[in-house]
Order: structure tokens, then C-alpha cells, then sequence
């Protein structure tokens, strides 16, 4: 799950004007009356490195962050903290300003939002309860956030803790002692518990806005970017569908060894293209030895819905929840919006 993380008042060149001019007090509006709050930023991030002795990691444009994570992560024994920062210069929206010509030939500052390569800090971490994540911050005012979380890392942390055992795979379950307990555990990842995850690591990671600035109403909110739902599901008879797939390519005049059974032959229709039959795709997840319906996973995470037509919230333009069943991309589904909960939701704020 991939999550804009963004000051409401903040998303408008209106925003921008009435903080500068009305919450700082200057009497034009300049993105540079927000140089020294962006310097204090960046000394908090330098200080916390110092202070716990992190790794502070450059990434060169085309680097694939993943793979370092993999790496520093098979290191890290902690059940929580920060496993280290990385930084790298991405394209980000952010205000400008400019001079606006005025009709009495005058020019005044104005701001316009563009976009700019800035500094982006990651900070990868783990979680005790939700596992690995990575929260991530522009250096540029507003100081726009993303935050990254995996609800099936979040599942297999809840299992460990309650000790039922479960054969993990990359992104979700090959079988599970106690299947109904890691369903209930994955309807309960709900908006609450994702906005608390969120506000324990604000707390504790370097906040580019103060106290005195967050009592005054300028506080992070949270809606989805992207949401991906995984069903795994393998065939169930893996050896008689490698069998399948070896008839299939084996030419005809190839002939069987001596004492082996006679292969199975598909059945071919009077006319046109041979028809290939394909072997079940469903793969009951096990559970305690029995087996069970595929049971999804991921899209048991139900803290996250469709929105219906009366719901006035949807998705930012250009940015769809992808499915994956099988991993493979099947169709776009929009209009998403956390339920039941007012504190998250979709917003069309960038």
C-alpha cells in the first residue's frame, strides 16, 4: 500500500500565500521565508543519523533501492527501529515563486507550483507490528511525504506474535496452522490502526514541522495512491501439470523409454489449431494438513474498500489501485477510499 502523506492547507497556491502571509506574518508571499524551516529539517535528519549511528546511503540515479534494502535488512536483528536513511533527487510538485506584473507596472512575488529535483530522504525502517515500511520526505517546502507498507508483512508480524506457525512467501502465505486467525488478522488492518502506525513514526522520525506549527493546524494527512491486492494461487498437482507442459513440446517422434507409462494424450478436435487443456489454477492454501479454499490473503485486508456512488471522496486522477491475482496485473480499480473512518480517505489534494 502506497500512501500520500500531505498538509491540507498546503496543496494551492492560496495555501502557500496565506502561510507565508498570514501564519508567518511577512507581508509578501516567497517560498524563501521557508529556506530556514527546510535547514532545521535537514539538520534534525543529519542529527538523528549522528545520534543512533545510521547509515546514510546516496543513491545514484537508476539504482534499484530495493536491493539494498534486501541487503542492509538481512542485517538488521532489531525487532524495531531504523535500518538506515537513504537519499536521492527525485521530481517533485512543489511551490515556486515568481514576479507578477501588476496593471500599474509594478511587479509583487507570486507563487506558482511547478515541479523539481530536489532531495528526496527515505527512511527504511521495521516496525514490531507491521514489519518492514519506508517513509519517505521531499526537503523541499511543503515537505511532501509517501509511506510504503506491505499488509502482508503486517499478517506474517501478527502470526509471529501470536506463535502460529505459517510458511511465509515473498508478498503473502503458502499455508497457515491456523487459517480463520489469519483471516480475522487481515480484516482487522483497519484505517485506525494505519493512521496510529503513522503518527508513532512521525513521532519518532525528524518532522519538518513544529510542534508550534502542527497546534496551529498544519498536521500530515493521509490518502492512497496505490493499493495492490494479491490472491496466490498455484496449481495444486504441480508435477502432473510439468507433466502436461513436457507432452506438449515433445515432438511426436520421440519415443517413450521402455517399461514407462503411456503418456497422456490431449484430446484434439476434427479441425483447426490443436486444443490445449489447461490444468486447474487453484491452489488451496494448507492449513494444519487439510485443505481449504484459496483464502485471499491480501484482499482480506478490508480496512480498504470500493466506494460506492454516494461516496463523495475518489482516487487523484491518473492514479489507480492495481490488482494482482497470480502476479498479473488484471484490470484498474478505482475510486478507492478507506471505510468507515473519517481520519483517511481519498483526496484529490496532490
Amino acid at each position: 500500500m502506497y500512501l500520500n502523506a500531505y498538509v491540507p492547507q498546503l496543496t494551492s497556491e492560496a495555501g502557500i500565500a496565506a502561510f507565508c502571509r498570514g501564519y508567518l506574518g511577512h507581508r509578501f508571499a516567497s517560498t524563501k521565508q521557508a529556506v530556514e524551516m527546510t535547514k532545521r529539517f535537514v539538520r534534525s535528519i543529519e542529527a538523528l543519523i549522528q545520534r543512533e549511528g545510521l547509515e546514510s546511503v546516496r543513491f545514484p540515479k537508476g539504482q534499484r533501492k530495493d536491493q539494498v534494502l534486501q541487503a542492509k535488512r538481512r542485517r538488521f536483528s532489531s525487532d524495531e527501529g531504523v535500518i538506515f536513511v537513504g537519499v536521492a533527487q527525485e521530481k517533485v510538485r512543489v511551490p515556486r515563486t515568481t514576479r507578477k506584473r501588476l496593471e500599474s507596472g509594478g511587479t509583487i512575488p507570486w507563487i506558482i507550483y511547478s515541479t523539481a529535483r530536489v532531495n528526496v530522504y527515505y527512511f527504511y525502517c521495521r516496525d514490531r507490528d507491521f514489519g518492514p515500511f519506508f517513509l519517505k520526505f521531499g526537503s523541499y517546502f511543503p515537505y511532501s511525504a509517501k509511506l510504503c507498507l506491505n499488509g502482508h508483512e503486517y499478517l506474517k508480524r501478527q502470526l509471529t506474535q501470536r506463535d502460529i506457525a505459517f510458511e511465509a512467501l515473498d508478498n503473502g502465505l503458502l499455508s497457515c496452522g491456523d487459517l480463520p486467525a489469519a483471516q480475522r488478522i487481515s480484516n482487522g488492518l483497519s484505517a485506525a490502526k494505519i493512521e496510529t502506525f503513522f503518527r508513532k513514526w512521525l513521532a519518532r522520525l525528524p518532522h519538518p514541522y513544529s510542534s508550534q506549527d502542527r497546534r496551529a493546524g498544519y498536521r500530515y494527512d493521509l490518502s492512497i495512491l496505490q493499493a495492490e491486492f494479491s490472491l496466490t494461487q498455484m496449481p495444486e498437482q504441480a508435477l502432473g501439470q510439468h507433466a502436461t507442459v513436457h507432452q506438449l513440446h515433445r515432438p511426436a517422434s520421440a519415443a517413450a523409454p521402455a517399461g514407462s507409462p503411456r503418456p497422456h494424450r490431449l484430446a484434439q478436435p476434427e479441425t483447426g489449431p490443436p486444443a490445449v487443456t489447461r490444468p486447474p489454477r487453484d491452489r488451496a492454501i494448507r492449513s494444519g494438513g487439510a485443505t481449504t479454499p484459496p483464502a485471499a490473503i491480501g484482499s482480506g485486508l478490508h480496512g480498504i474498500r470500493r466506494a460506492s456512488a454516494q461516496q463523495s471522496a475518489s482516487t487523484k486522477p491518473g492514479h489507480s489501485a492495481r490488482a494482482r491475482i497470480c502476479g498479473r496485473r488484471s484490470s484498474n480499480v478505482r475510486n478507492m477510499t478507506i471505510a468507515k473512518q473519517p481520519s483517511i480517505g481519498i483526496s484529490s489534494s496532490r
